[in-house]
C-alpha cells in the first residue's frame, strides 16, 4: 500500500514538473427526462436524459443557466464541501445532478450514472433557481 501511494505521489510530481496541471471540472448528470441545455463557464452544452455533461469549474456565486422545456432557469453555483470532491492524479471533479424539479443536487464522488438515491444534501444544496424566465 505504501509503495502504491509513493508511486502515485511520484506520478503527480512528474506531471507538475512536466507542466501538466489537474483538470478542474464539474460533471452534471441529467435526470430530468428530457434534454437540457447548460450555459456555464463560457461553454454551452446539451445533455441528453440519463447522460452527463462536463464543464469547467465555476467560481462561488457565479451564475449558470439551464434550459428545460420552454423555461430558462438561472442558478448560482456554490461548491459542495470538499468530501464530495472526486480527486485523481489528473482531475478534480465535483459531480452534480439536475432533476425534473429544476434543482441541482450534489452527488457522491464515486457516482458513475444518474443517481436514484441522492446522498444527504449539505447546507446550500440542492441549488435552487434564483430566477426563471420563459424562452424567447
Amino acid at each position: 500500500m505504501c509503495r502504491r501511494r509513493l508511486h502515485c505521489w511520484a506520478c503527480a510530481v512528474l506531471l507538475q514538473l512536466a507542466g501538466c496541471t489537474k483538470d478542474h471540472k464539474i460533471e452534471l448528470w441529467n435526470n430530468t427526462g428530457s434534454a437540457v441545455t447548460i450555459a456555464a463557464a463560457d461553454e454551452t452544452l446539451v445533455i441528453q436524459p440519463g447522460s452527463k455533461g462536463t464543464f469547467g469549474w465555476l467560481w462561488p456565486g457565479e451564475q449558470f443557466t439551464v434550459q428545460m422545456g420552454g423555461t430558462k432557469i438561472i442558478l448560482e453555483y456554490q461548491p459542495p464541501p470538499r468530501h464530495f470532491l472526486d480527486e485523481t492524479v489528473t482531475a478534480t471533479t465535483y459531480k452534480l445532478q439536475i432533476n425534473s424539479d429544476g434543482f441541482v443536487y450534489v452527488l457522491d464522488p464515486w457516482t458513475k450514472a444518474v443517481a436514484q438515491h441522492l446522498p444527504e444534501q449539505p447546507p446550500g444544496f440542492p441549488l435552487k433557481q434564483k430566477k426563471e424566465e420563459p424562452l424567447r
